[in-house]
């Protein structure tokens, strides 16, 4: 609130005789500016603390909304034309001042959430570490010199749906219809997810085509690295090794029970492959040229990342769509299969590879791994995405969510 009063008195006013500053003094808030010729005015201020973004962005004069140029939406809408084709969008001249109105309107959700636990790892998830490195940008002139075409959504999807609701795995109540009241059908925004059934939850939020999703689980626009605890690189690599393919996960958590049916292959196969779950999988892993890493239950798993982290050379088996991130760039480094492509992998494996070619491979994923396989690589990469440039590419959503019959919306 905003109470303002002002006096102008004659020039022989006398302060301390003036029934109007005795009624100021009253109120205990009485500031004089007197002069004989100057008016008197005292201005009281009631408000709200501002919230820190909110500082910045006022603080910033030369972020103001009207100052910059529009920036170019080819890189927004070349990506989300691949699954609304009819998408319009338009880039906000008020972007300033919108991305105040999201971080208000979500604050009694965002504020103060904290990142879930996963076994022993409580953090910081994909999703905080977006958060962090992007949501402070006090000192960038226009918010489309870091953000491109797009506006940028600091939501911590899957804290809020894991932590936040005493039902659990659900949005808590009233977060989704915030969403839907601040987020504009025409403006191309961006966000990082985590949850294996993206932004969307358990069909709690509607599929907003206008924002592309950079996913770690599965369900999204591009996907990203799915990141837990970080692995070291693997030291005295041997240069031989016993096993051609080795699986250290569960047999359990994949649709079409997926992940037994890899297994069973490998088994019935009588191919060069051992399964082992248990504390001692990374010294499996290195006793193997490669690593199996089959999707679960969304459509990827942490492993595909723990054994690049490690210098190895993945394997990541699906059902419907692969869920790598750098799809062209993981080609070159790794392998993608269905169950019913692994015979035909296996016999190049067996046939086509040597130990030098292998030994090649793990060389390039480790000349890759800080830039491309750690939390401070994928910020790089976002960076880079958000610019129209580097190794991360948009692809359609997939038809479902997480390939179990729940197509999307």
């Amino acid at each position: 609130t905003m109470l303002s009063i002002t006096i102008t008195p004659s020039r022989a006013y006398q302060p301390m005789q003036s029934p109007w500053c005795r009624m100021l003094v009253t109120m205990a808030a009485c500031l004089v500016m007197i002069s004989q010729t100057n008016m008197f005015s005292a201005v009281f201020s009631e408000k709200e603390p501002l919230s820190e973004s909110r500082r910045r962005l006022q603080g910033n004069n030369n972020n103001n909304n009207n100052e910059c140029p529009a920036p170019d939406l080819t890189v927004a809408s070349s990506c989300l034309h691949q699954s609304a084709p009819d998408l319009t969008l338009s880039y906000p001249q008020d972007v300033k001042d919108h991305l105040l109105e999201i971080e208000e309107a979500l604050r009694p959700w965002t504020q103060g959430s904290k990142p879930h636990r996963v076994s022993s790892f409580r953090g910081p998830w994909i999703e905080n570490v977006w958060i962090s490195e992007f949501g402070n940008f006090s000192d960038t002139a226009c918010i489309s010199d870091t953000f491109g075409p797009f506006v940028p959504l600091f939501i911590p999807w899957v804290d809020l749906w894991v932590n936040d609701n005493p039902r659990g795995y659900r949005y808590p109540e009233g977060f989704v219809e915030a969403v839907k009241k601040v987020i504009r059908p025409d403006v191309p925004y961006i966000t990082v997810s985590q949850n294996d059934q993206g932004i969307i939850g358990s069909n709690e939020m509607p599929l907003l085509h206008n924002i592309v999703v950079l996913s770690a689980g599965g369900y999204g626009h591009v996907p990203i690295p799915l990141l837990k605890q970080d692995e070291p690189p693997l030291a005295n690599k041997p240069p031989s090794r016993t096993w051609l393919a080795s699986y250290v996960g569960s047999l359990y958590h994949a649709p079409h029970d997926m992940r037994q049916r890899m297994h069973d292959y490998f088994v019935n196969s009588e191919a060069s492959y051992t399964y082992f779950h248990g504390g001692a999988w990374r010294d499996v892993m290195a006793d193997s040229w490669t690593s199996l890493a089959p999707r679960g239950f969304g459509r990827t798993s942490y492993h595909v990342m723990e054994t690049m982290q490690q210098g190895l050379i993945p394997i990541q088996v699906y059902t419907d769509v692969p869920w790598v991130p750098y799809l062209d760039l993981y080609k070159t480094l790794g392998y993608i299969a269905t169950i019913e492509e692994l015979p035909a992998l296996y016999h190049h494996l067996d046939q086509v590879m040597t130990p030098e070619l292998f030994l090649e491979r793990e060389a390039k994923i480790l000349s890759y791994r800080d830039s491309h396989f750690t939390k401070a690589g994928v910020m790089q990469q976002i960076g880079l995405f958000l610019k129209g440039s580097g190794d991360l590419a948009c692809a359609p959503l997939p038809a479902s969510i997480r390939d179990v019959g729940d197509h999307g919306q």
